[in-house]
């Protein structure tokens, strides 16, 4: 399984992963294009105003998702 997450906690125990976020996409519900597109957008913000760097990092992560996901590396 792969996925994209934004903000909170990740804990690493027992051979046991948890996610706390306040948001999570999987990597198969992530379009490519979508993602490629939402990124350029997001790029093109950076200057104008304090979440433009956070909306770049969500869409690489989200991007990063899909692209493992549709190449085989998630499966």
């Amino acid at each position: 399984m792969v996925a994209a997450v934004d903000g909170g906690f990740l804990s690493v125990a027992n051979n046991r992963v948890s996610i706390l976020s306040e948001r999570i996409e999987l990597g198969e519900e992530i379009h490519v294009d979508r993602a490629r597109a939402e990124l350029e957008e997001a790029r093109g913000l950076i200057g104008a105003n304090d979440e433009a760097e956070k909306r770049v990092r969500r869409a690489e992560a989200r991007l990063r998702a899909a692209e493992k996901v549709s190449s085989g590396v998630g499966h």
